[in-house]
């Protein structure tokens, strides 16, 4: 499990989500892009979607965005480009996501959850 599951997880925590249960959550933390995650539970399975978002032309636009399925990176995209994680990738792909997390904590959006998130 990459440091930046494990991050989000904890925010989704300090928000007041429970564990296996579905959530959408904003964490606003300007003058950064908005921090976005959704997790899904499908057919046995946890879908968590973790993005930075930046608005173009009325869209909100992913930059980057990974998908975890039960904990494991499967895709990371950035707005020009996707890799599907694959065993050849995995360990560059793992790194830049521990990376994102230190810059997730470095960038101060832990501070003040969940007064400065939207969880629905």
């Amino acid at each position: 499990m990459t440091k930046l599951y494990r991050l989000v997880q904890d925010i989704l925590s300090s928000c007041g989500v429970q564990e296996g249960k579905e959530a959408y959550v904003v964490v606003h933390n300007p003058p950064y892009m908005d921090l976005v995650i959704e997790r899904h539970i499908a057919a046995g399975h946890e879908y968590l979607y973790v993005g930075h978002y930046f608005e173009q032309n009325g869209d909100r636009v992913p930059d980057p965005d990974v998908l975890f399925v039960d904990g494991k990176p499967v895709e990371l995209r950035q707005t020009l480009w996707s890799f599907e994680v694959t065993p050849q990738n995995r360990e560059n792909i793992e790194s830049f996501l521990n990376w994102w997390a230190k810059n997730i904590v470095y960038q101060g959006f832990l501070d003040n959850l969940p007064m400065n998130a939207e969880v629905k």
